[in-house]
């Protein structure tokens, strides 16, 4: 069952020899494995799923803007994920300046907890935003328990990944919670999410593609 472990030095693609079968959680990460030159025909997707139970639509999404001193009235965009470098952060914050122009109800949140080795990573986005002035406009909350009640806290939800995503478990949930979602036209992104129907996708990296999607999920 392959979500997608990076090739270290060639060791991937002589363990995924030994197996009769390989199960891959999305296209994307069945094209990395036929990369390494394992036929297709041992390759099969299976997406993972999620605990239904979980993901309770009547979620009191005000309540929970409440407790982190999010407007009720506002326009919200949740960037879910750990906060480590290829989820994309300073990309959604390089977009800011010209998205807290064009939206001025507009407020981020990163919403996921850090890896101990990336506390640096998180301490350069924290005082990013503190130099930029966007304090009062972008929320760190850290690691959420309560994942029904933050997307339905939520106007959008938002995938940034500089890298491909194997599967993108967020981008089920969120779905499952009928949230608007933008991600990257790539990975598992790209496979979950039928643009211009269940969600927006975007050119990977593309500040400007970014802005416009979020733009216009506002205007929506």
């Amino acid at each position: 069952h392959v979500r997608g472990q990076r090739d270290a030095g060639g060791s991937l693609s002589l363990f995924y020899r030994l197996p009769h079968h390989l199960l891959a959680v999305s296209h994307w990460v069945a094209g990395e494995i036929v990369g390494l030159g394992i036929p297709a025909e041992r390759v099969e997707v299976v997406y993972d799923g999620i605990e239904l139970e979980r993901m309770d639509p009547a979620a009191d999404g005000m309540a929970w803007r409440r407790v982190h001193d999010l407007p009720e009235d506002g326009f919200v965009v949740g960037l879910v994920g750990l906060l480590i470098p290829w989820k994309g952060q300073q990309l959604l914050l390089d977009a800011a300046p010209r998205l807290f122009v064009a939206l001025p109800d507009l407020h981020l949140v990163f919403a996921g907890g850090t890896p101990a080795e990336c506390a640096g990573y998180e301490a350069e986005l924290r005082d990013r935003v503190r130099r930029e002035g966007l304090e009062e406009r972008v929320h760190f909350l850290g690691h959420v328990a309560e994942m029904a009640a933050l997307y339905n806290g939520l106007d959008v939800v938002l995938s940034c990944s500089t890298a491909p995503e194997p599967l993108g478990t967020m981008v089920i949930e969120a779905m499952a919670m009928g949230r608007p979602l933008i991600g990257p036209a790539y990975g598992g992104a790209a496979e979950m999410i039928v643009a211009g129907e269940s969600g927006l996708l975007f050119p990977p990296g593309d500040v400007a593609a970014l802005v416009a999607a979020i733009v216009r999920l506002h205007a929506d």
